[in-house]
């Protein structure tokens, strides 16, 4: 029997022997009484034990919800170098958000789009004097792939590259997939079963904590076609950039793998007794840690083998000898025109100026810039690596005339407001975009957002093709000192946070966000399946899925309300 369940059932022993205790005291004073009281008695018992029983059923299966795990084996760090984790920051109320990484070019990581501010206070990598992942590395850059906030309510596309301040240089990145039929060919549905797929991570284990060391599961990939016949997806669209796999033995991703290596052991290609890892999937979302028939889902790394290429020759300090032909197309030297350190604004184009003043968990803020009629993601935010209550400013360009729409994103579900242990006087929140155009002409405050909304907030734009080279002033921020963003790889953001911006702590809270997605299976009434990433779900209206963590408070608090009832219910009785 559960304890809580045994604990609860001797009290309702004392509630049964001290109702029948007062019958037994009243049967001197009136026969009707006594049946009275008898039937109230039994009546309080027979509610109050099926009160009890489910709330303790309800502990037991929460209970269960936290142990569930990817039962993998804890392996030989030094043949996994390249994977990174993240470093949760110094402040202990903060919702840390735990996700994996991989080491693709000297200083250059890879993870997943939905651990957007899981590595704003770094990264560990991997360290050979002592063998163990703990070597901190700061990162200064993030490009999520723009199409992952195409619709936010379905998870695809999620993928983003991170830039470490420093390289990497004693370690072997690993090598990335760029084989659309590998693992397994999507149009015949064969697959290289010759050896299981590898998923790495630190998250939770069959004992509900995290992993102290790396841990290793084992699947088998499987066509999007089988997968979706296996589960009808609500909120995962299975486009080629979703690489689906089977959970093996009774392994499966957990909270706290997200944006982790999916590998595979292949011979290799210069060397045939030596054995490597190649990167074929990204953690992205799976089925609440269970090992069932419900596969789990990773972003397909060959589906993105150019766009990440593409990256370390833009961002990279110390780009590899491939980049040389990229770097003369003219995709390139467009790029360099526009995010050089002295842009000449195209007379096609404004220049946007995208001010940022950041709540003091600026983690759990992006935005993106949405064109309304061709429906492109033109810009994803923020590209910098923001600080607690900072203020940036980020420069791009826009296509004229146009109409858009700012979208500004939280996780965190209280939008650009500050939570309750923070100093009051803590600033909140808050944005204001600008343009400019060619001839000197400016459209100050085009838009402007405040702190005050949930998960998403929105407001339009119309950029018109030419404006009067007169300026306006309008109130705008004050001018700063902090760092500008700018996508130009030879401008190193600053990285060193500011004390300035430490609130005052007046309550203590304790909880942790480990970042994965989830899938609820379908149980027959809500016409399909949700997939979800960290605490947000985007569900169907008609659909309930239940948190991935456990809530100590919310435990707490059914505790307390139950004893509160018991406790009534005896009162009562003895007034009786």
């Amino acid at each position: 029997m559960h304890r809580s369940t045994a604990y609860l059932m001797l009290l309702l022993s004392s509630i049964e022997i001290s109702c029948c205790g007062g019958v037994s005291r009243r049967r001197r004073n009136a026969e009707a009484r006594q049946s009275l009281m008898l039937h109230a008695c039994l009546t309080l018992f027979v509610v109050v034990s099926v009160t009890v029983l489910s709330f303790a059923n309800l502990v037991k299966s929460t209970s269960k919800q936290r142990n569930l795990i990817i039962n993998g084996d804890n392996v030989d760090p030094s043949k996994y170098q390249f994977f990174l984790r993240s470093w949760p920051d110094s402040v202990p109320d903060t919702n840390d958000m735990l996700c994996g990484a991989s080491l693709i070019h000297s200083d250059i990581i890879l993870t997943a789009a939905h651990c957007q501010g899981g590595f704003n206070y770094g990264a560990m990598a991997y360290d050979p004097s002592t063998r163990m992942f703990n070597r901190y590395k700061k990162v200064d850059l993030q490009i999520a792939f723009p199409d992952y906030y195409q619709n936010i309510e379905v998870i695809n596309y999620d993928l983003m590259v991170l830039r470490l301040s420093t390289p990497i240089t004693d370690i072997q990145p690993v090598t990335l997939n760029n084989d659309p039929d590998f693992p397994i060919d999507n149009n015949i549905g064969s697959a290289d079963n010759s050896s299981l797929l590898e998923g790495l991570g630190f998250g939770l284990t069959e004992e509900g904590t995290m992993a102290r060391g790396l841990r290793v599961g084992h699947f088998a990939p499987i066509t999007n076609d089988q997968c979706y016949r296996r589960l009808r997806i609500a909120n995962v669209e299975l486009t080629e950039d979703v690489l689906c796999v089977d959970p093996s033995n009774d392994e499966s991703i957990c909270s706290g793998d997200s944006g982790g290596p999916l590998t595979a052991s292949l011979t290799d290609p210069n060397d045939d007794n030596n054995i490597i890892q190649v990167q074929v999937g990204v953690v992205s979302f799976g089925n609440e840690c269970q090992p069932d028939w419900v596969p789990d889902g990773f972003a397909r790394v060959s589906f993105f083998t150019d766009w990440i290429k593409k990256q370390i020759c833009k961002y990279s300090r110390d780009p590899p000898a491939d980049c040389f032909d990229y770097y003369q197309s003219k995709e390139y030297n467009k790029f360099i025109s526009e995010h050089g350190a002295s842009v000449a604004i195209p007379f096609d184009k404004a220049q946007i100026s995208f001010e940022f003043r950041h709540d003091f968990l600026a983690e759990q803020t992006a935005f993106s810039i949405r064109n309304l009629l061709s429906n492109k993601i033109e810009y994803v935010g923020p590209q910098y690596v923001p600080k607690r209550g900072g203020f940036f400013n980020s420069t791009f360009l826009l296509p004229v005339p146009g109409n858009y729409a700012i979208e500004v994103y939280d996780t965190g579900i209280d939008g650009l407001t500050n939570p309750d242990y923070v100093n009051k006087n803590y600033p909140e929140g808050s944005w204001v975009i600008s343009a400019k155009y060619r001839n000197g002409g400016r459209l100050e405050a085009l838009a402007t957002g405040d702190a005050v909304f949930e998960t998403f907030q929105t407001k339009q734009i119309r950029l018109p093709k030419n404006v009067p080279p007169l300026i306006t002033d309008l109130p705008s921020f004050s001018p700063t000192s902090s760092p500008t963003e700018s996508s130009n790889p030879s401008v190193v953001p600053s990285l060193a946070p500011s004390t300035s911006y430490e609130p005052t702590m007046v309550e203590w809270k304790n909880n942790t966000h480990l970042a994965i997605g989830r899938v609820d299976v379908d149980n027959g009434t809500t016409g399909g399946v949700n997939a979800t990433i960290g605490t947000n779900t985007f569900a169907p209206a008609s659909s309930s899925s239940v948190p991935l963590t456990y809530s100590k408070k919310s435990r707490s608090h059914y505790t307390r309300s139950m004893m509160l009832f018991l406790s009534l219910g005896w009162v009562v009785l003895l007034s009786l």
